[in-house]
């Protein structure tokens, strides 16, 4: 019996141990699925029952200010301007140039620095345009440019300066003319100056002017008398030719003296010496005597 109690002891204690070996695998199993499931809750950021938080609206940026709108307004505006005085859109066209861009800019802030020197640029830069056109004897063109600079800021010093040297060129090249004896471009030179002078009310510094005047004046005048004396003198011949033909058709060829058509015809000659009617009567004197 003894030696039967002993065998089952170590029957128990040989199942026992087979109990614990078959044990090992199945901790090994739950261990590994546990680890598997914290990788995975790792790898989510965060655990997987855990409530995700929802995202805060963004917050608005704040609405701008009048002033802020008003200052924009103004930056575009000069930025504007710029460009257009870059394209030499200073004046014109209409609606895109530089000048009516400040203009808009000065409604908005009467006295902007940037606006009213931008302006200032523009009737300079029309005045260098205007000398350059005087040095290249473009005196239309100088007048053009000096105009518009004067449109753009009336109190500019040196605008008068170019009207003063057009007039100057004006004169001498009238004067040059009236010397050749060209009168009417000298009288066209005189009208533009004229013009000149009622547009900007340009004052005769030099006497230049007046000296200018008064010899264009003269020669007019004296031009004139010589038209107004040929046709005079137009009218006697056409008298005297209508006479010399009743007096050939009378057949008063040479006499009676005093009433012939050949003395009429010598009248005609002292007014006109080639007069080429009165020579056709003469001739025809000749052979009706023939």
């Amino acid at each position: 019996w003894v030696i039967r109690h002993q065998l089952e002891a170590e029957k128990g204690k040989s199942w026992g141990a087979s109990r614990w070996l078959l044990a090992v695998p199945v901790i090994l199993l739950i261990a590994l699925i546990h680890g598997a499931i914290w990788l995975y809750e790792t790898k989510i950021d965060g655990p997987v029952n855990e409530k995700i938080p929802e995202e805060m609206p963004e917050e608005k940026a704040p609405s701008p200010t009048p002033e802020q709108i008003r200052q924009e307004k103004i930056d575009t505006l000069l930025e504007m301007a710029e460009k257009q005085f870059g394209k030499n859109r200073l004046t014109i066209p209409k609606g895109n140039n530089a000048y009516e861009t400040y203009q808009q800019v000065l409604v908005i802030d009467p006295g902007n620095v940037p606006a009213v020197r931008g302006i200032e640029r523009i009737a300079n830069q029309y005045l260098i345009w205007a000398k350059s056109a005087i040095a290249r004897a473009d005196f239309s063109d100088a007048v053009k440019y000096a105009d518009r600079s004067l449109n753009v800021n009336p109190w500019h010093p040196d605008v008068m300066q170019v009207f003063e040297a057009v007039v100057a060129a004006y004169i001498r090249q009238g004067t040059s003319e009236l010397e050749k004896g060209n009168l009417q471009e000298s009288l066209a030179y005189h009208e533009k100056i004229r013009e000149l002078v009622r547009l900007y009310g340009l004052k005769d510094q030099t006497g230049d002017w007046e000296a200018f005047d008064r010899a264009v004046t003269d020669e007019k005048r004296k031009a004139e008398e010589k038209v107004t004396a040929e046709k005079r003198i137009a009218a006697d011949i056409d008298a005297l030719l209508k006479i010399a033909e009743d007096q050939f058709n009378k057949n008063y060829l040479t006499s009676p003296i005093g009433d012939n058509a050949y003395e009429t015809c010598q009248k005609i000659f002292a007014l006109a010496p080639d007069n080429q009617k009165a020579k056709d009567v003469v001739t025809r004197i000749a052979d009706r005597y023939l």
